[in-house]
């Protein structure tokens, strides 16, 4: 107990006698009667009054046959509506000295009247700890509750959010629309507490851990929180992985949250691996039955990338032509796929054509209008989210082909949705015309939007491969001063 008392607090134990008395709507006699039945010390109703009242020249001290009587009567022998509660009976007791253990052994009896939830709930008030082992079992109990219940709300937070009703497929329809401000801005504002809430389901709900991170892929990588969408995915990965009947999950997390982050980030190792182990993942899922076409499709979608990447960067001579093997491997299985996943075979097939001598510039633009085409209202694809990195595309096949006034088109189509760079398709818009700015001698402005890419892809946890074009154009403007 925080402090014993050295005498009863006679005022106010006598108010709240007083107080339960009144609540009763019953006579002194009747609660006097009463309590002779649960004591052996004689009571009258002459006497009633000061049986509980503090009175040097008779006891020191209430007596504790007296003191349980008195909870008895207005816990049990009152009208339901007007006994005490847990918290009052304690608020009595504490008025009275004695010591831990005679404080323990009546709460002990008290427990015929209240659950042990209650009395544990009203002696922590008083920094009293009853049973401290099982008393921090029931509040960590209680927390995880409350956990499971914020991790739900969270889930149906995201999803009137990101979905929007749609049930279809959660991590291909979760896309963050870039006109629905209202919901961005909901979702930035709560990304702190988001995060909360996943290091606690990773811990201890891994089911609902997976069920979040499918929903909010698209969200960390649309905001640029690369760090998080790695290490979140990370975890719902093995996750999946340890649940058993989560497979699917599991490998459209490696295969797309990981492996194409990793792409962007060009962390070549970590892609391959991450790829390739989605589509391990799906082949042991085929075998029981499961249509995995579209994992298969998407993951070496995302492997010709990696060898183009890899040709782009001098690291794999080869690479161009293995490539393109690769995209052709899949292109009749790709026909079975929906649109998601073709425009995705549409994308990377014209970013092969581009460097590819055999198809060429033109190539490259019909594969990324062909890939547009698929943003109708019939196939259900998410016109902000699917169809911007291709107008990305498109603007640079564009301006590659000459035709800078088409170009710049596509790029400030992106920006009118995204000035700020708060999306990474808004940050690629942005350096795209700082480069053409640079070419049309518009020296000043193509220094202002190299400036604000570089200064948006500096605040990453991770360093983005933009970030070194945007110095690298920042440096070569300098020299034209």
């Amino acid at each position: 107990m925080t402090k014993i008392p050295a005498h009863p607090d006679k005022l106010v134990i006598q108010k709240i006698v007083y107080g339960w008395l009144d609540k009763s709507k019953l006579k002194a006699s009747y609660i006097a009667n009463r309590l002779q039945i649960h004591c052996p010390i004689p009571i009258t109703p002459d006497n009633f009054g000061n049986l509980f009242l503090y009175h040097p020249e008779r006891k020191p001290n209430i007596d504790g046959d007296i003191l349980l009587a008195l909870i008895t009567v207005f816990s049990v022998d009152v009208p339901i509506d007007s006994r005490c509660s847990a918290d009052e009976v304690i608020d009595l007791i504490v008025r009275v000295p004695m010591s831990l253990i005679e404080f323990k052994a009546l709460v002990e009896k008290l427990e015929a009247f209240f659950s042990k939830e209650e009395l544990s709930r009203a002696c922590l008030r008083y920094d009293i700890y009853l049973n401290f082992a099982n008393q921090f079992e029931d509040m960590r109990g209680m927390v995880n509750q409350l956990r499971q219940q914020y991790g739900d709300f969270v889930l149906r937070f995201l999803m009137d959010q990101l979905v929007h009703g749609r049930l279809r497929d959660r991590y291909w329809e979760a896309f963050i629309d870039t006109r629905d401000q209202r919901s961005i801005a909901l979702i930035d504002r709560e990304w702190r507490t988001i995060k909360q809430v996943l290091t606690w389901v990773a811990k201890e709900n891994p089911d609902l851990l997976v069920d979040l991170v499918m929903l909010l892929v698209h969200y960390m990588d649309e905001r640029l929180l690369y760090s998080d969408r790695i290490k979140y995915s990370h975890l719902a990965a093995d996750a999946a992985s340890k649940l058993g009947n989560r497979q699917w999950e599991e490998a459209i997390l490696r295969i797309d949250a990981l492996g194409w982050m990793y792409l962007e980030l060009d962390q070549f190792k970590q892609a391959e691996e991450q790829i390739n182990r989605g589509l391990q993942i799906a082949e042991a899922y085929a075998s029981s039955g499961v249509d995995t076409t579209e994992l298969f499709v998407l993951g070496n979608t995302w492997l010709a990338r990696l060898h183009l990447y890899r040709y782009l960067r001098r690291l794999e001579p080869d690479g161009l032509e293995a490539a393109y093997r690769q995209i052709e491997s899949i292109r009749t299985s790709s026909a079975q796929c929906r649109p998601v996943i073709q425009n995705r075979v549409k994308m990377v097939t014209g970013d092969i054509a581009i460097h590819d001598a055999r198809s060429g510039i033109a190539a490259a633009i019909s594969l990324y209008q062909e890939g547009l085409s698929y943003f109708d209202v019939n196939f259900g694809l998410n016109l902000e989210a699917d169809s911007l990195p291709l107008n990305n595309k498109l603007g640079m096949a564009y301006w590659q082909a000459g035709e800078i006034e088409m170009a710049e088109a596509r790029f400030n189509d992106i920006l009118r949705l995204d000035a700020e760079c708060l999306t990474i398709n808004g940050v690629r818009a942005q350096l795209n015309m700082a480069q053409i700015e640079k070419l049309k001698g518009n020296l000043s402005s193509a220094r202002e939007r190299a400036a604000k890419v570089r200064n948006r892809l500096a605040k990453l946890k991770i360093r983005h491969p933009m970030l070194v074009e945007a110095e690298d154009l920042l440096s070569s403007l300098k020299t034209k001063q």
